[in-house]
């Protein structure tokens, strides 16, 4: 009854991952920068990025302009230096979404630029409203989106570490891989105090595998990243995994051990690919 219960299982999880995936051209999450503005300065102010793109792409509508102070926004458009020009007011390559006014947030401001026209190397470029303009030091926008603090009154720009979400992006498929997979490992009748080291250094060593070919390109890029190429390396820890187990683990003969193995990873590879937007999405809050 057990055996035809775990072939069932063993069944159900194949369908599972063979569930069609549409992807389209727009799909997915797009790069973002999110600035809040501490200590801004006495009245009203316009927040731009400087970029290098050619501006060949209008960012602001006719509308949008006319509710802007002509000469703040003049004071926009017309710079251009080694730094590049604005994006919104001067426009990119491709369409960028923002605001040059921000959202009100406690005794600052929020600022979101988001969509494919975000730069990856950029200043923050401010002008006032007596036309002084303050231009901050260089980003580097290294992960797909970020949210920064740009304390004008200093012309300082600080950022979280990214530290953070890398080590949640690896927990993120670890501690669900080694629950999913050491249930298993009890489903299939295994003694844990002979396996457990094998067990915990085999999933150590593949889950940085993971970490490595997919983890740190979906934080930098998105979970899309994850979904084009997880299948392939989920298919080389398979393989290993079912190598290590068929001559390591104690207690089973070596077809069950096999079977195990393949169970266990279509379990977890499973469970990884729903997990992905989520994890993404939490590393996110991190950046």
């Amino acid at each position: 009854m057990k055996k035809k219960s775990l072939f069932c299982l063993c069944i159900f999880l194949l369908l599972a991952m063979a569930l069609p995936l549409t992807v389209f051209a727009d799909m997915g999450p797009k790069p973002m920068v999110t600035v809040r503005v501490v200590n801004p300065p006495q009245g009203t102010y316009y927040l731009d990025l400087l970029t290098y793109q050619d501006g060949s792409f209008s960012n602001l509508t006719e509308e949008e302009r006319a509710a802007l102070d002509p000469e703040m926004l003049a004071v926009l458009e017309n710079y251009s230096d080694s730094y590049g020009h604005p994006a919104i007011a001067a426009g990119t390559d491709v369409p960028l979404f923002g605001q040059l006014t921000g959202e009100p947030d406690g005794d600052g401001f929020v600022h979101v630029f988001s969509y494919h026209g975000v730069p990856s190397d950029f200043r923050l470029i401010a002008v006032t409203e007596n036309l002084n303009v303050i231009i901050s030091e260089p980003i580097d926008r290294d992960v797909l989106q970020i949210h920064l603090t740009w304390d004008m009154a200093a012309n300082r720009v600080t950022r979280p570490s990214t530290f953070l979400a890398y080590l949640t992006q690896f927990l993120g498929t670890l501690l669900p891989t080694l629950a999913i997979e050491g249930l298993l490992l009890l489903l299939f009748r295994f003694s844990t105090k002979r396996n457990w080291l094998v067990f915990l250094l085999t999933n150590l060593a593949t889950q940085l595998f993971l970490f490595l070919v997919l983890g740190i390109p979906t934080v930098k890029g998105g979970y899309l990243t994850y979904y084009f190429t997880f299948l392939p390396a989920e298919l080389i820890i398979l393989l290993a995994e079912s190598a290590v187990y068929a001559f390591l683990l104690q207690g089973r003969k070596k077809g069950w051990r096999i079977a195990y193995a393949v169970t266990a990873n279509v379990a977890s590879c499973a469970a990884g690919f729903f997990l992905a937007e989520p994890l993404f999405r939490l590393t996110t809050r991190l950046l």
